[in-house]
């Protein structure tokens, strides 16, 4: 069997399309911000322009205000946004989580007919499949270990009602004994 390695909890295309919401959040951040600023500014130099009487020395007199107006209603809206981002991110991959994490709590009480419900768009879908194959196979692997089982008892029975049969019942007990091995090379291959 070979083994391709995977990238489940990091996958690229996730990070990529997170990392790009960010930056587009910024960028329009940033965006707003010099817009802003730009019509602010140009607003109070207009206004400047026409008044009698300039009072100001300098530039930064006459900018400074609106400009750290325009930054701290930028950084506000941003935060916001990625406070938002963040959030949705969050409940996008912990409902996932959350289901996985429940139907995981049921496969390990013992219930292997369990399966891991997502839907095809929800992040750690290929998880959750390889999480269903391999309980699928181990369904399979305690299948065949019940039925060697049922067979070693009624074999076993067998024995008992015939015992008066020497011959039949040294072939039973060969039989029983093979599939002992048998029973014993699938636990072995279990790793308990």
């Amino acid at each position: 069997m070979k083994f391709n390695r995977r990238r489940y909890i990091n996958d690229t295309r996730v990070q990529i399309r997170y990392a790009l919401l960010f930056v587009i959040i910024s960028l329009i951040g940033n965006i707003l911000a010099v817009t802003a600023f730009n019509l602010l500014a140009l607003k109070q130099l207009d206004i400047l322009m026409w008044s009698t009487h300039i009072s100001i020395t300098s530039t930064d007199e006459l900018v400074r205000p609106v400009f750290i107006v325009v930054n701290v209603v930028n950084f506000v809206f941003v935060a916001v946004l990625l406070g938002l981002t963040g959030f949705l991110m969050l409940k996008k991959t912990s409902g996932p989580l959350i289901r996985m994490s429940r139907d995981i709590r049921k496969i390990t009480e013992g219930d292997l007919s369990s399966r891991i419900a997502l839907r095809q768009k929800d992040d750690f879908k290929d998880v959750a499949d390889e999480l269903n194959r391999m309980t699928g196979e181990l369904r399979e692997r305690f299948i065949n270990l019940k039925d060697k089982y049922e067979g070693l008892s009624g074999s076993l029975l067998m024995i008992g009602k015939d015992i008066s049969k020497k011959e039949d019942s040294i072939n039973d007990y060969n039989s029983i004994l093979k599939n002992i091995d048998g029973v014993e090379t699938e636990l072995n291959k279990l790793e308990l």
